[in-house]
Parts: structure tokens; C-alpha cells; sequence
């Protein structure tokens, strides 16, 4: 027996055959690395893991609850097949996103947390053409639970005159919270992010509002002014 984690990895030979190695390894009982499959491929690229996987479940076949964990190769990650019928793969915006029907969970976070099947999770159910939806989500959202929320009566608050305050709480002092000054001087302007525009000052001319230049460094004078000045 064997566990379900399997750990795929490769090393590029250095000897005097070049190439490759890929290799599966998992744990026995034991806690000793048992060795599943290997081979040796020209390069680490899509054709290479395709084919190695392809070796890989002919010789170790489909377990239920198997995971693979590896350096997250783009390669790998396009050759990977699911190892249940329940597992999906789904791409958004070059980012692949995990959704297991069985586990109600999503990679993206949302399904789980939200108890609601996400963008990614509709997608899959429209693929597998899936009508019934509600073993996808939590019973939060049906409208009979949404009625017993408002069975309690609600009483609204009083005016504030009507208002009873006991003398403790009359008492009580609120303070604003402790806030320790930092050492450094204060900023005084906003931290601009790296996508906003970073504009430039540029020096004008008092006399002619020239840029790049003030009244003291101005050199050039127009022909009229230097006849004015010859005279």
C-alpha cells in the first residue's frame, strides 16, 4: 500500500548523456520513497510531460482522493488529467482555477466561503449540464430561511429622550486609543502609486515664460533686444 500524494520532480543530466530525468516517487507505509515511475526526456516541455503522464497513469492507474504536487511547471499544469470525475479545470484570464463538485470548493476561495457556487463553479455546471442547483449551495439562500430571519419580532429603538441610562455607564470615560508617534518627521504628501503619472516641474522664465531656464541663466536674447543692447 501507498499513499495517494505523489511527488513529481525532474534533474537535467549533467554526464555524458544529456537529456532529462522525470520521475514519480510517493511514500509506503514504511514513510520510505517508493519510486513509481521514471524516464528520461529531451526537454522539460509540454510534448515531454504529456508523454510522461500519459506512462504514469497506464502504470499506476486512477486512485480516488490522489494529488500530485510539483514545482508548478506551466507544462505540468497543462498535462495534469484529473484524477475524478468530480474535478475541473477552468481558465480565466490566463490563471487556472481548481473546482471539485464533490468538495463544493473552488482554488478561487469563493465557493466554499460563500457556501454559492462562483463564476468558475456556474461554469462547470453549465458544461456538465447540470439543472439542479441545489446541492450547490447552502440552505441560507432559500426563501423560507430567509422568512424565519424575520419571524423574531423587531423592536425599533425609542427616542433618545425615552432612552435609560444607567449611572455606570454614566460614568464611564472613553478614551481614544493609544497612538505612539513615530520617531521620523510626518509625511506630508500622499504616496503616489506606480501607475499614476509623476509630473515634473520645469523652470520658467520670469521675463519671457520660457521653460528650462530662469531670469539669471537666460543667454538668448531676441534681435530686437539685442540691437537695444548694442546701442
Amino acid at each position: 500500500m501507498c499513499r495517494p500524494v505523489v511527488v513529481v520532480d525532474v534533474a537535467h543530466l549533467g554526464g555524458a548523456y544529456k537529456g532529462t530525468f522525470v520521475s514519480a516517487s510517493t511514500l509506503d507505509d514504511a514513510g520510505c520513497i517508493l519510486p513509481l515511475t521514471y524516464g528520461v526526456v529531451g526537454t522539460e516541455n509540454d510534448c515531454s510531460w504529456i508523454w510522461f503522464f500519459e506512462q504514469f497513469k497506464n502504470t499506476f492507474g486512477e486512485r480516488e482522493n490522489m494529488y500530485i504536487v510539483s514545482d508548478t511547471n506551466e507544462s505540468i499544469m497543462k498535462s495534469v488529467v484529473p484524477s475524478s470525475e468530480y474535478n475541473f479545470s477552468v481558465y480565466e484570464a490566463g490563471r487556472r482555477y481548481i473546482v471539485c463538485l464533490e468538495w463544493k470548493t473552488c482554488t478561487y476561495g469563493r465557493f466554499k466561503h460563500n457556501e454559492i457556487p462562483c463564476a468558475h463553479t456556474i461554469v462547470v455546471l453549465k458544461h456538465e449540464n447540470v439543472t439542479d442547483l441545489h446541492p450547490y449551495y447552502s440552505d441560507y439562500y432559500e426563501p423560507d430561511t430567509l422568512e424565519k430571519t424575520y419571524e423574531v419580532t423587531m423592536v425599533p429603538l425609542p427616542d433618545k429622550e425615552d432612552w435609560i441610562i444607567t449611572d455606570y455607564l454614566l460614568q464611564e470615560i472613553v478614551l481614544p486609543p493609544r497612538h505612539r508617534r513615530l520617531a521620523r518627521r510626518p509625511r506630508m504628501q500622499r504616496k503616489k502609486n506606480a501607475d499614476e503619472k509623476i509630473t515634473v516641474k520645469k523652470n520658467s522664465c520670469g521675463q519671457y515664460g520660457q521653460e528650462g531656464h530662469n531670469r539669471r541663466t537666460f543667454t538668448f536674447f531676441p534681435k530686437e533686444n539685442q540691437n537695444n543692447v548694442l546701442k
